[in-house]
């Protein structure tokens, strides 16, 4: 499969499951397409023969089509399992059919973009991997190599901007702030969105639109860290009461 494919189906994923902005929830857009997800150590609760194959196919995560179950291992980084359910989500997307190097390939280059499209890199400013692990949520050892795949996609779309990426442009192209949209945050004062400003990223100049007060950094980095900190325990737990079939 050509990678200009792959790339058309993430956009085509971003449509479905309404993505705007990163880093995104990987569960909701696992569910959108009908899978229920389930930690290893839910599935050797309710399904030890399923747990047990699951452990010898991945340590990491894994998908069965036929119950349209996907499950991961709950003991690695949060980053590491962002990427692995993304992973499972492009074999299930360019409907792989056998385990291959080359599926595999496809399946680790979808997660990547998925997570972290190379445009949407150049327009975050970010230019080192701490800080594109920080924005986009994923392993410093996935964001070196989405560093360096993005200087490559910048020498050729400095050069000429590809109907791909006229697509992703404009899919990411938000009226309301009239510029590419990498990412969104609610001001921590009167709730309205906050177009690319992040309290990791914080900036004297980011001021919220509606109200016109200034970002606190002290304070907008608590809110969000406390936020990220529930919304994770939330994507970890959130199939607890559910058994496998």
């Amino acid at each position: 499969m050509k990678y200009y494919e792959i790339q058309n189906r993430i956009l085509d994923v971003y449509d479905a499951c309404g993505i705007q902005a990163f880093p995104f929830d990987c569960h909701k857009v696992l569910e959108h397409y009908g899978y229920r997800i389930f930690t290893y150590q839910q599935l050797r609760e309710t399904n030890y023969r399923l747990y047990c194959y699951c452990c010898r196919l991945s340590d990491d995560a894994f998908h069965y089509k036929d119950l349209k179950i996907v499950a991961y291992d709950e003991t690695k980084l949060w980053q590491r399992i962002r990427f692995s359910l993304m992973h499972e989500l492009g074999h299930i997307i360019l409907e792989h059919t056998e385990e291959t190097p080359q599926t595999e390939h496809e399946a680790n280059y979808f997660a990547s973009h998925i997570l972290v499209p190379r445009m949407a890199v150049y327009y975050s400013g970010c230019r080192n991997k701490e800080s594109i692990a920080e924005l986009f949520d994923i392993s410093l050892s996935a964001a070196e190599l989405a560093l360096d795949d993005y200087k490559i996609w910048y020498e050729r779309a400095s050069k000429h901007m590809s109907p791909l990426d006229r697509r992703m442009y404009l899919h990411f192209y938000n009226p309301a702030s009239k510029s590419f949209v990498y990412h969104v945050e609610e001001c921590f004062w009167c709730c309205a969105p906050v177009y690319n400003f992040s309290t990791k990223h914080y900036s004297d100049l980011d001021i919220c639109p509606k109200c016109m007060i200034r970002q606190i950094h002290a304070k907008g980095a608590v809110y969000e860290q406390q936020r990220h900190t529930d919304e994770a325990r939330r994507r970890i737990q959130i199939w607890e009461e559910q058994e496998v079939p």
